[in-house]
């Protein structure tokens, strides 16, 4: 039987670097399936920034495509042969079923129009429920798209079950077929990074916290600088919690300088690394090493950052959202992301008492993510689910 063929639409924007990160690791987990079902894969993407994050991956059945449509040699001398002798191409710029069984995460490209199953992927439905954070020129987009979505027979993935109840909560008398697909995470060698360079290039010289997420403002740091303040106001001031992402947040230009300027207001600038955006290996290690991960987020769809949590065997400090709930069941503790009091007193005891781990096999999520992914493409095509 021939392969299955899957377009993979990759975008590596280091402003959402999690989007690159979910399409490696699924790339990573369909390299777990046995041979005889293993897809091929065609990157598509507008440019080669950042395709090394999946090229080093080595996974066995993969070509490169650009978007849009991108002419072969022998189809260029075709269409130049065509408009010589009838004045227009043969050749059509379009990928068709020829190329792909399915596109995914489909996003509108004429390119893209001729292939029969478009898989569309919604990480979040974030805009219903935080719009401030949004221009309204977003929330018109996204649910304009949404609607789209709903109201065609389009398949679309969700990240969770909570996400996906959201879209049915928004879009009552939805059509489009649903899959709730969990991702996994498939990390890089990072054991052999010197740990005692990376303390003394980021200044860090004691026990800390590590917070590595993207500096938007749904992102919380806020509520975890209120609680230093509080901690230093206790006299609590050896705890430290160490920051990497990229300072910036489009949406709201001014939030990472406010946050500098709380943080320095609080007088609890001895008590912080902002570390910007690092090496993926060296924010794992850092991770690893740390007295636990802090994810207070006000929103998430399936968090990246509590999947490498969970991957590493890892203490996680999470604000208590459904989704989180959803996505983690040990080795964590739940607190209330409005309340800089909470997350203090917590931040407290795990640096005075380090939790003790609970055991977690991880292997098992990295087959499912790659099993459910193939399925519901071989379903879409009417094949039969293994």
């Amino acid at each position: 039987m021939a392969r299955t063929r899957i377009g993979l639409i990759y975008n590596y924007d280091k402003r959402w670097i999690a989007g690159a990160y979910y399409m490696a690791n699924l790339v990573e987990a369909l390299k777990v399936l046995e041979d005889s079902v293993r897809p091929h894969l065609t990157i598509l993407s507008y440019e080669k920034e950042g395709q090394e994050l999946i090229r080093e991956i080595d996974y066995p059945y993969i070509s490169y495509k650009v978007l849009p449509f991108e002419y072969s040699f022998l189809q260029r001398l075709v269409n130049r042969v065509g408009r010589m002798l009838c004045g227009r191409n043969i050749v059509g710029g379009n990928y068709t079923n020829n190329d792909f069984t399915a596109v995914y995460p489909f996003a509108a490209n004429a390119s893209l129009d001729s292939v029969k199953h478009k898989i569309y992927w919604v990480p979040d439905l974030q805009h219903h429920f935080l719009p401030g954070y949004f221009t309204k020129e977003e929330i018109h987009q996204r649910n304009a798209l949404q609607a789209d979505i709903a109201k065609s027979s389009s398949t679309v993935v969700f990240s969770s079950e909570d996400s996906a109840g959201h879209f049915r909560q928004f879009n009552p008398g939805c059509k489009s077929k649903i899959f709730v697909l969990n991702f996994s995470v498939t990390h890089p060698q990072y054991s052999h990074i010197d740990l005692k360079e990376l303390n003394k290039r980021f200044d860090i010289d004691r026990p800390y916290f590590f917070l590595p997420n993207q500096f938007w403002a749904h992102k919380n740091h806020k509520v975890v600088v209120e609680a230093l303040k509080l901690l230093k106001q206790q006299g609590d001031e050896n705890i430290l919690v160490v920051f990497s992402g990229k300072e910036s947040d489009y949406r709201n230009p001014g939030h990472v300088e406010q946050l500098k300027k709380n943080i320095e207001d609080y007088g609890v600038s001895s008590m912080v690394r902002s570390i910007g955006f690092v090496d993926r290996a060296e924010q794992l290690q850092l991770m690893k090493h740390s007295l636990a991960v802090v994810q207070p987020s006000l929103f998430e769809g399936w968090s990246t950052v509590i999947e490498d949590v969970k991957a590493m065997n890892q203490y996680a400090v999470v604000s208590s959202l459904a989704v989180h709930k959803e996505q983690l069941k040990e080795n964590a503790v739940f607190f209330d992301p409005s309340s800089a009091t909470e997350l203090a007193g917590i931040l407290k005891d795990i640096s005075s008492k380090p939790p003790a781990l609970v055991p977690v096999d991880y292997k098992g999520n990295k087959i499912k993510f790659a099993k459910d992914f193939i399925n519901m493409v071989d379903e879409l095509d009417g094949r039969t689910v293994k």
